[in-house]
């Protein structure tokens, strides 16, 4: 029950607080004022989970802060239409960890904690990374991409991403859509610290660290596997940090279209 779940109120500001407490359900949980999300419980073993993959688990309209806690989907995870922050915590979704809505007033921001998922760790809005990490492991013949938003700013924390995907025929491998497997997938990215690894296990694919328009001032990017693989794939600036890709297929270290 739902209701049964421990929340305080200081102010305007909704406290929920798992404390240990795990809890299975088919609806989504919908913030629309201001919220944050903890576990108390010394053993941080609580838990929200929704089987259902018609709806997330979480439905963030105002202002969400995940201080602790595991957030789990069959789907989408979190779906945001406003500001998220993620302090601490898990969160994994089947497919996707968290979805905003499309444009940069959406804004996620990770400073601590785990996002993982199948295809799109975080995906759309404005993302920026400020420590933690961003996990995705992709089995499937289906575009996947760590983090794809219209703009990423990563300062520390990792990024990476192992996946089966597969170009063929008239697949675009561009900024928008593809079959193509990124590390981030953005019209700008700025790499301040931090490392993305990216690693391809499909020989018909196209790999690339980053696509898009990026300015790299520091940290790592790894690509590697097999297949087409990039270490950036767009106009890029490179002002400090590495760029590796190691492969058993066509390389580049640094592709601008």
């Amino acid at each position: 029950d739902l209701h049964s779940f421990p929340t305080r109120r200081s102010s305007d500001l909704a406290i929920f607080d798992l404390n240990g407490n795990q809890l299975t359900y088919t609806q989504s949980l919908v913030n629309s004022g201001t919220m944050t999300i903890v576990d108390s419980d010394p053993g941080k073993a609580g838990r929200l989970h929704n089987p259902n993959t018609a709806v997330p688990t979480i439905t963030n309209n105002g202002t969400l802060t995940i201080e602790s806690g595991y957030i789990s989907s069959a789907n989408v995870a979190l779906n945001n239409t406003s500001t998220v922050t993620i302090n601490g915590g898990r969160i994994v979704g089947g497919l996707i960890g968290i979805q905003s809505s499309s444009g940069d007033n959406y804004t996620v921001t990770l400073n601590n904690g785990s996002i993982e998922a199948g295809q799109y760790g975080i995906l759309n809005g404005t993302v920026t990374v400020n420590g933690g990490s961003v996990t995705v492991n992709n089995p499937e013949n289906r575009p996947s991409v760590a983090i794809k938003a219209n703009n990423v700013t990563i300062t520390d924390g990792s990024i990476s991403i192992t996946s089966n995907a597969f170009t063929s025929g008239s697949d675009s491998c561009g900024y928008t859509y593809s079959r193509c497997t990124s590390g981030i997938e953005a019209t700008t990215t700025t790499v301040e610290d931090g490392s993305i690894y990216v690693e391809a296990t499909n020989v018909g694919t196209t790999t690339r660290g980053i696509a898009g328009t990026s300015t790299i001032n520091g940290g790592s990017i790894t690509v590697t596997g097999v297949g087409v693989l990039y270490g950036t794939n767009g106009k890029t600036t490179l002002n400090d940090g590495n760029i590796t890709v190691t492969g058993t297929s066509e390389t580049n270290s640094n592709n601008s279209a």
